[in-house]
């Protein structure tokens, strides 16, 4: 492998960890904001519904989908060098 491909290789890699924390960061805003619309909309049609759950359910999923988009990069940066 050439010394310039190693380095773009650990750069792609380091970018791509680096989005991935971000976005598992995220997850719980966007959990809470998800949660809150929720929340509005089911107090609108006179329903009750159980927001701890919802909102564990919601960042449980957005930090699911952060790790397999950061598990897809790590593929595609393998097969790009």
């Amino acid at each position: 492998m050439g010394f310039f491909k190693a380095i773009g290789r650990a750069c792609a890699k380091a970018v791509s960890r680096r989005v991935e924390r971000k976005q598992v960061a995220g997850a719980s805003s966007k959990a809470y904001e998800q949660t809150g619309k929720d929340i509005v909309l089911a107090k609108k049609r006179g329903q009750y519904i159980n927001g701890s759950e919802r909102y564990k359910s919601y960042k449980n999923d957005a930090i699911r989908q952060a790790r397999q988009k950061g598990n897809d990069r790590e593929k595609f940066i393998d097969d790009l060098f």
